[in-house]
C-alpha cells in the first residue's frame, strides 16, 4: 500500500517537473550547459534515457517479460518460438514457465554456439516442448570463429566480434570455432513453417541473422522479432535503418516497462548506440492478428 502511494506521489512530482522543465529549457540549458556541470547532466541523461527503454538492464523489470506474456496470449494456440542466442537459458526460461501457467503448448527451439554455455543451458532447461542446438546462426552456412572473454569462458558476450572483447569488455579474447546456420537452412531441414517470435541477442550479429532469415521474412513467416540494438552495432557497423530495410512490412516499436513505444518510419534521432530492445512485429498481425487487433493494442502504448 506505501509503496502504491509513494509510486502516485513520485509520477506526480516527475509529471509536474517535466512540465515545469520544458516550459523553461531555454533557461534550464543557459544554466546548466557548464564544463563544471557535465556530470551532472551526464546522470540525468542517463535517467531520460532509461525512461525510454534506453539502458533497462534487467530482464525482470525492462518489459520482456511482459512481451513474453503478451506473445504467449496473442499467438497462435502452439506457438514457435527461436530464442537465437540463448546462452545459459536466461530468457527462454522465464518464457518456459509462462506458458505453462497459461497453459500454452509452446515449441521452443535455442540456439547456443558456445560449449561452456550450452552444456549449462543442457542443465537449466527442460527437455519437454524445447529442443537445443549448438549453432550459431547467421547470414551463412559453416564454420565462423567467435571470440570468448579468456577469463570468463562461456560469458553471455561471446561475439564474432573480437573487440567487442577486447574494447568493450576491456580483457583478452579467446578464440571459439563453432557451426553456424541459416534460420531458412534450419527452418527448411525442420521443415517449419513458421514463427510466431523469434528473439536475437547476438552481440552485434543481429543484422545477419535476420540476413540469413530473408525467405522466411519476405513470406513473412516470422510475426514478432525482439533484437537487442547497442554499441556492440558500431562493431558490425549495422545502422538501425539496416533493419528498417531488411524488416519491410513489419512495425518497429521499442520496449518499454509497461509496453511498446511505436519509432515509426526511420529517424537519424532513433540511431542511439545504447543497450535497447527494439520489436519488429509483422503489420498483419497488428491489423488482425490470429485472435484480434484489440491485443496488440492492449501491448503498444503509444
Amino acid at each position: 500500500m506505501l509503496d502504491r502511494l509513494i509510486d502516485r506521489i513520485v509520477r506526480h512530482l516527475a509529471y509536474r517537473t517535466t512540465r515545469l522543465f520544458l516550459r523553461y529549457q531555454d533557461r534550464y540549458v543557459k544554466h546548466m550547459a557548464a564544463g563544471a556541470l557535465y556530470g551532472h547532466n551526464q546522470a540525468l541523461g542517463d535517467v531520460f534515457s532509461r525512461c525510454m527503454g534506453i539502458n533497462q538492464l534487467s530482464l525482470q523489470t525492462n518489459g520482456e517479460k511482459l512481451l513474453q506474456e503478451g506473445v504467449l496470449r496473442l499467438s497462435s494456440p502452439n506457438p514457435v518460438i527461436f530464442d537465437v542466442g540463448g546462452s545459459v537459458g536466461a530468457w527462454s526460461m522465464p518464457l518456459i514457465e509462462m506458458a505453462k501457467v497459461l497453459d500454452v503448448q509452446a515449441k521452443c527451439f535455442v540456439f547456443e554456439p558456445n560449449p561452456i554455455a550450452f552444456k549449462l543451458l543442457q542443465d537449466n532447461l527442460p527437455q519437454e516442448n524445447v529442443q537445443l542446438f549448438q549453432y550459431g546462426v547467421g547470414f551463412t552456412d559453416g564454420e565462423v570463429t567467435l571470440y570468448d572473454q579468456w577469463d570468463n569462458p562461456g560469458s553471455s558476450k561471446t561475439s564474432q566480434y573480437k573487440e567487442a572483447i577486447t574494447t568493450i569488455e576491456q580483457t583478452a579474447a579467446m578464440p571459439v570455432v563453432i557451426n553456424q546456420i541459416k534460420l531458412d537452412s534450419f527452418c527448411e531441414q525442420q521443415t517449419i513453417n513458421k514463427v510466431d517470435f523469434l528473439k536475437i541477442d547476438v552481440e552485434g550479429n543481429e543484422l545477419d541473422v535476420l540476413r540469413g532469415a530473408s525467405t522466411l521474412l519476405e513470406e513473412k513467416k516470422i510475426k514478432v522479432i525482439q533484437f537487442e540494438f547497442n554499441a556492440m552495432n558500431v562493431l558490425s557497423r549495422s545502422f538501425l535503418k539496416d533493419f528498417y530495410k531488411v524488416l519491410e512490412g513489419y512495425s518497429m516499436f521499442r520496449l518499454l516497462p509497461d509496453g511498446l513505444v511505436a519509432l515509426g518510419s526511420w529517424h537519424p534521432g532513433n540511431e542511439v548506440f545504447r543497450y535497447q530492445n527494439l520489436v519488429a512485429i509483422e503489420e498483419k498481425e497488428i491489423s488482425g492478428g490470429t485472435r484480434g487487433h484489440n491485443g496488440w493494442n492492449s501491448l503498444i502504448k503509444y
